[in-house]
């Protein structure tokens, strides 16, 4: 059995980003517009901040994506392209538990993030059927 990650909560961290920083533009334009009513500090400050969040969504967004994970393999579907992998080739995956997401980092692959399947809890990290499967293969291959 195979569990895939949350595509609505990955694509809500990859764009989420990208939506403050629009709306920040969009406040700065309004004022400006009609009547100036901002001052050039603030224009630019809202100019920068807008700028910002876009550019961190352009970086990031490219790091977010849909895995599977299964007891004995793991895929990576990496925005249009299917990868097959074994947990042998896995050096590390951890955690988030404030965001809920997993770092996975493969072998000659830069890290990966994605959400988990089900709900992470703070306290008890990620209880899903996901989660229990990642702890069973990080305990099996001491990651």
């Amino acid at each position: 059995m195979m569990y895939e990650s949350n595509k609505i909560k990955t694509g809500f961290l990859q764009f989420f980003p990208m939506l403050i920083g629009l709306s920040i533009l969009i406040q700065t334009l309004r004022s400006v517009i009609p009547d100036f009513s901002l001052s050039v500090t603030q224009l630019c400050l809202g100019l920068l901040f807008s700028a910002l969040f876009i550019t961190v969504t352009l970086v990031i967004w490219r790091k977010f994506i849909i895995v599977c994970i299964g007891k004995s393999k793991i895929l990576v579907a990496d925005h249009g392209k299917e990868y097959e992998y074994t947990w042998l080739d896995v050096e590390e995956i951890s955690l988030d538990r404030f965001l809920g997401i997993y770092m996975l980092k493969l072998k000659e692959k830069p890290h990966i993030y994605f959400a988990s399947f089900g709900a992470v809890n703070w306290l008890f990290g990620d209880v899903s059927d996901m989660g229990v499967i990642i702890e069973k293969m990080k305990k099996e291959l001491d990651l």
